[in-house]
């Protein structure tokens, strides 16, 4: 019997004690990872210094990162070492490092309190990466931040599509003493440029008069020269054939005073926007003055015809001239020459001789008398058919 040759075949049977003791040595699948607490820490390089970072925590608020984790391991996978980081290009690191602020804040200190600069970081890389719940919480903190320069809110707020900063920053803007820079300028891509109106200067945001009129929105697209006009007081954009008083209304209805009540228009200051917005094809401007000057009470029905003549307003004209006919005061010089000869004839030639004769009820009849008319009395039909110069709504449409 060997005792060499039996040790020999036993020793083959021995295992070592680490392998008996350490659990690190067990498959991983037989232990299920907690869905909360089990972070996959990867490394980063961004600007060439090194962030390491759960993963887990980026894929929670973005499906970019999410698709990353689903896609197959390698043996020595991106992010697994500092040697082999998973490369963030295009990506700064100050703006790396406010994200990870607000989703990891460092423990047992204060909730980070970021400036709007800082803030415009997290918006970048939220809206790049489509984390839409920390893109809506960076724009929520960043609309109560104070004392920002509005120029810097109108910038961001274009940038990332937030257009309720835009309409109180250029406000902002309109109302400060401060004078465009060039810097300013270059920033807004010089959108807020200079008209000269009846000899007097006018600085507003090109842009939102773009928004409403194609006549403008081409303006912005002509090539700008190194001195463009609009860009400084000494050579401004020229609106010739508009008044002072009428681009004032339009500006007013386009951009109100930040903070002051909604204007309250006159019939005629409504007119000043009409007039303008059917100049420069403003075409949702117009309808919304068609539509406001329609609820105006008190308007006399004179106004109300050569407005809707002039600009289209065809739904007016009956209305109007059934209540020039009801009224009791003469024509005069005046009414002729707003409304021509033809239709001030044939409308006293209407009204004169169709008129409800009262004691056979509402029956027409041959009259001269010059009296006011009934307010029963409804002329809109006689008007369609034998007002030569009408033009709108038939008969048919006043049943």
């Amino acid at each position: 019997m060997s005792w060499t040759s039996n040790a020999e075949s036993d020793a083959s049977d021995i295992k070592p004690i680490s392998d008996i003791f350490s659990p690190s040595k067990a498959p991983s699948s037989v232990y299920p990872r907690d869905t909360t607490f089990y972070y996959d820490y990867k490394t980063f390089l961004v600007e060439g210094t090194l962030f390491k970072f759960p993963l887990t925590v980026l894929a929670m608020e973005s499906t970019i990162f999410r698709d990353m984790m689903e896609l197959p391991v390698s043996l020595q996978p991106e992010g697994s070492t500092d040697e082999n980081p998973i490369r963030l290009e295009s990506v700064l690191k100050d703006d790396f490092r406010q994200l990870l602020r607000i989703l990891a804040p460092p423990y047992r200190e204060p909730v980070p309190v970021l400036t709007f600069s800082e803030w415009t970081s997290v918006l970048k890389l939220a809206d790049m990466w489509c984390m839409d719940v920390v893109k809506e919480h960076a724009i929520l903190t960043m609309s109560g931040l104070s004392g920002i320069d509005p120029v810097d809110k109108v910038v961001v707020g274009r940038k990332y599509g937030i257009k309720d900063w835009l309409l109180p920053a250029f406000n902002v803007i309109l109302q400060r003493s401060q004078s465009f820079t060039e810097h300013d300028l270059e920033r807004l891509g010089a959108p807020t440029l200079l008209q000269l109106v009846e000899g007097t200067l006018f600085r507003f945001p090109i842009n939102l008069l773009a928004k409403e009129s194609e006549v403008f929105r081409d303006m912005m697209e002509i090539p700008a020269p190194a001195q463009a006009e609009g860009l400084t007081d000494e050579n401004p954009i020229r609106l010739d054939g508009v008044l002072h008083d009428d681009f004032v209304k339009l500006l007013t209805i386009l951009a109100p005073p930040f903070k002051e009540p909604v204007p309250t228009l006159s019939f005629s200051e409504w007119t000043s926007v009409l007039k303008l917005a059917d100049m420069w094809c403003m075409d949702v401007v117009k309808e919304h003055a068609i539509a406001t000057m329609n609820r105006i009470s008190k308007v006399d029905p004179l106004d109300k015809v050569v407005v809707a003549r002039k600009y289209g307003v065809d739904s007016w004209l009956v209305p109007s001239f059934n209540a020039l006919l009801r009224r009791s005061k003469p024509w005069d010089e005046q009414d002729v020459e707003r409304l021509g000869l033809s239709t001030v004839l044939k409308l006293v030639e209407l009204r004169d001789r169709l008129r409800p004769q009262s004691q056979y009820g509402f029956s027409w009849e041959i009259a001269l008398a010059r009296q006011e008319i009934p307010g029963l009395v409804d002329f809109r039909e006689a008007i369609t058919v034998e007002l030569p110069d009408f033009k709108g709504t038939s008969s048919k449409d006043l049943i």
